[in-house]
């Protein structure tokens, strides 16, 4: 439980400085944008809307299984679609925070902790595996369409398709795990210095 206090007291001094609080804002706007279009939250659609059909527009979808309602489709013309369901939220927001976080903490790591030692690569390899992931409300993103533009289409489906929940569990974990040792590598950094004083 103390190391819980301490790994919470650890992010709030990390976000109570204003380089960290950027670099958590601007990775988490460049996170979701990348995540939604490679996912396909937004998307293109193959055939334009009807010219009839009045864009922009929205549709709320509240009945079906849980997790997959509620289900918000956003005709932003008449190829773009915004579509998100519950589940996708939730792995959307999950991967999101803790991404932006691994980048603050990075940035304090690097700046305010003077610990050189930190790898900047986790974070990202972390969230690899979250693009491979596919919701009920999205799937035609630009990761499935490469998929199947260089032929591996039919391995992803195979393979990946039935686990895409499963790899965003992976990769939260993985983010958050980076999030807890980056945290340890700064605290025995401090006592190191405390030592030698």
């Amino acid at each position: 439980m103390a190391a819980v206090a301490g790994f919470l007291s650890f992010i709030r001094l990390v976000m109570s400085f204003r380089r960290c609080k950027v670099y958590a804002a601007l990775s988490a706007v460049a996170f979701f944008i990348a995540y939604a279009f490679g996912i396909g939250i937004i998307a293109a659609s193959p055939n334009p809307l009807p010219e009839d059909f009045p864009t922009p527009s929205y549709e709320l979808i509240l009945e079906g299984p849980i997790g997959q309602v509620p289900w918000l489709v956003i005709y932003l013309d008449k190829y773009w679609i915004f579509s998100i369901n519950l589940e996708a939220a939730l792995a959307v927001a999950v991967l999101t925070v803790l991404f932006s976080l691994n980048m603050a903490v990075m940035a304090y790591s690097l700046r305010y902790a003077v610990c050189r030692r930190a790898n900047g690569k986790a974070p990202f390899l972390a969230v690899v595996p979250s693009f491979f992931s596919v919701f009920s409300c999205c799937g035609s993103g630009l990761v499935f369409t490469l998929l199947f533009a260089v032929g591996a289409g039919g391995l992803w489906s195979g393979v990946f398709l039935p686990y895409g929940r499963l790899l965003t569990i992976f990769a939260a974990t993985i983010l958050a795990l980076n999030l807890f040792l980056r945290y340890r590598s700064v605290v025995r950094l401090h006592e190191e210095r405390e030592d030698t004083l």
